[in-house]
């Protein structure tokens, strides 16, 4: 209990009452006496959710550390948070609607998604989703959601069979900088810059489709202005429309 406590920074309060302590507080004396047990099985339901942001950062590298030390049994986190999921997991399971969807190595999940809600669950912000119809044009083939936005999928030829799909990719793969030899660029309306920690969110919107884009560093950009984005034509993945299911990706590895 006693390293626990310690680890969870609040190896001074054990002699108080609950009373006498604040509810972040009460959140990390509960989820100690939960390890302290050291039982086979701990379960841990949204430890985290009603924490403030900062704090809960740092639960995250304290439990990141008391999970590596813990060797026997097992341990469940439910969570509804990406950040949460990624940062803390071994093997990740997702459910949705009552049904398990994926589970797998968390590394494994986030590369290769079985199902569209799995990526767009694991990544932070939300995978960008859009339709695309399958077209040939210019003895190419493509997965076209407009004019400029098409994607290259002649090598993945044989595994698209039907005529239209839904398309992925994450917002850390969009640029505003062309930094890549093969991308895709497109002109976007600026909806709403949101500066988030050192990073920036930019919220897009081209010929009605909604895009996010996470850039390193503080940015600053006008409502309506009009930008080229950039997509790495190596970093999508194709979804069956109907179904759901990851049928392909332009890409081996992220």
């Amino acid at each position: 209990m006693r390293e626990v406590s310690t680890l969870l920074k609040i190896d001074t309060l054990l002699h108080h009452l609950p009373s006498e302590i604040s509810g972040g507080q009460q959140q990390r004396l509960a989820i100690a006496r939960a390890l302290a047990k050291e039982a086979d099985y701990i379960f841990l339901d949204e430890p985290l959710t009603n924490l403030d942001y900062k704090l809960q950062e740092e639960l995250r590298v304290e439990l990141k550390s008391i999970f590596s030390r813990e060797k026997k049994g097992a341990i469940l986190f439910a969570t509804p948070q990406p950040v949460e999921a990624l940062a803390l997991a071994t093997y990740v399971g997702f459910l949705h609607k009552g049904r398990l969807m994926q589970y797998g190595p968390v590394d494994e999940v986030y590369r290769n998604p079985s199902y569209m809600q799995v990526g767009a669950y694991f990544s932070h912000p939300g995978m960008n989703l859009f339709d695309c119809r399958l077209v040939s044009e210019n003895n190419r083939h493509w997965l076209k959601a407009s004019d400029q936005l098409k994607v290259p999928v002649d090598d993945l030829r044989s595994f698209l069979t039907k005529d239209r799909y839904v398309v992925g990719i994450r917002a850390h793969a969009i640029s505003t900088e062309k930094v890549q030899k093969e991308v895709i660029p497109i002109s976007a309306r600026v909806e709403l810059g949101e500066v988030v920690g050192s990073d920036t969110e930019l919220h897009l919107s081209h010929e009605g489709i909604s895009l996010v884009a996470l850039l390193l560093g503080v940015g600053h950009y006008e409502l309506g202005q009009v930008i080229t984005a950039y997509l790495p034509a190596k970093r999508f993945f194709i979804f069956d429309k109907e179904t759901g299911k990851l049928l392909a990706k332009t890409h081996v590895e992220e």
